[in-house]
């Protein structure tokens, strides 16, 4: 997925360190497990959740 996202402009990649599960940043995203990918379009809005569905959907971007 790195060589993915380094591969074209069009996809930035973010990561979040989770040390404890029962932090805002998990509460507020609905974190429950690693690895867990959610896929944005550029206004914000969610396009896909769960990690099939992202890289799915990521290797469909040119």
């Amino acid at each position: 997925m790195e060589a993915k996202v380094k591969s074209t402009s069009k996809l930035y990649l973010r990561k979040i360190n989770i040390v404890k599960w029962n932090t805002p940043v998990c509460r507020q995203y609905g974190i429950r497990s690693i690895p867990h990918l959610m896929l944005y379009n550029p206004k914000g809005k969610l396009l896909s959740r769960g990690l099939g569905n992202v890289m799915n959907q990521i290797m469909k971007i040119q």
